[in-house]
């Protein structure tokens, strides 16, 4: 239960662990005794791309059978969103045939939020003063192909509507926004992460300089190497005029092979 009013606490976040991984970083999380876990996906690498529930079922079990994993996970709340290797084949969109099994297998395995969406897992809540936005971002997407104009969405209309609707709604509130998919990478077409999306993340630029500027934080993971921005790096308003504090997680235990974007730290 999360604590009600001001309140001081701490968060972890990460994502992108090997398949099965039994790995020690599970235990120093868990030692941090943090208020909550928020894993931004990947949780394993099944890569599974048919409409088949018990492949995820038992990716799932895999991931349990893990002493390090499990124990982190009965000790500590978790919140957890997916990302392209849990939900389906590598930089997947919405039009995987896997995304319906994952779909029915999180409502029956994962404890969560209120989910507004038949398929997709977006979900929000709040820790005192600070509203936690959680975006998934292969359930409704286009595919990564295709024009980066107003009709290409990572989130789909429904989504967006949802999480517009948020920032317009938060009022005081420290919104931290959670974005597995890499955030600020330069324009790149057909990129599996938001640079090629940058139209749609203009967009939310904008909502958030209208509604609610300065008070919105962003975690991604996604990018196999850690950073974290104040901003300067990530401003993706027309013109300029929102910068976005972004931090970016490393990887839960595999290699490190991302980078070459620029962040402040």
């Amino acid at each position: 239960t999360p604590p009600a009013g001001n309140a001081s606490f701490m968060v972890a976040f990460g994502g992108d662990s090997i398949t099965a991984s039994n790995a020690v970083i599970f235990d120093t999380i868990r030692e941090m005794a943090p208020l909550m876990f928020l894993q931004l996906g990947d949780i394993n690498y099944k890569n599974i791309a048919t409409n088949d529930q018990s492949l995820f079922h038992a990716g799932l079990n895999e991931n349990l059978a893990q002493s390090r994993q499990a124990q982190l996970y009965r000790t500590i709340p978790l919140d957890y969103v997916w990302d392209d290797h849990d939900s389906g084949p590598n930089n997947h969109d919405g039009s995987a045939a896997s995304v319906a099994a994952a779909a029915a297998v999180y409502r029956n395995r994962i404890p969560s939020y209120t989910l507004p969406h038949a398929t997709a897992i977006y979900h929000t809540f709040d820790i005192g003063r600070v509203r936690f936005i959680v975006t998934d971002q292969r359930s409704l997407a286009s595919a990564n192909s295709a024009t980066d104009n107003s009709s290409k969405s990572m989130l789909g209309a429904a989504q967006k509507t949802w999480f517009f609707d948020l920032l317009a709604n938060s009022p005081g509130m420290l919104i931290v926004w959670v974005c597995p998919r890499l955030f600020g990478q330069p324009t790149t077409a057909g990129s599996d992460s938001w640079g090629g999306f940058t139209n749609e993340r203009a967009q939310i630029a904008a909502q958030i300089h209208a509604q609610c500027p300065g008070r919105v934080v962003v975690f991604s993971a996604d990018m196999h190497a850690a950073g974290i921005d104040d901003g300067s790096h990530h401003d993706f308003l027309s013109g300029g005029g929102e910068p976005l504090k972004c931090f970016q997680a490393a990887p839960l235990d595999i290699a490190v092979t991302g980078g070459g974007n620029i962040y402040s730290e």
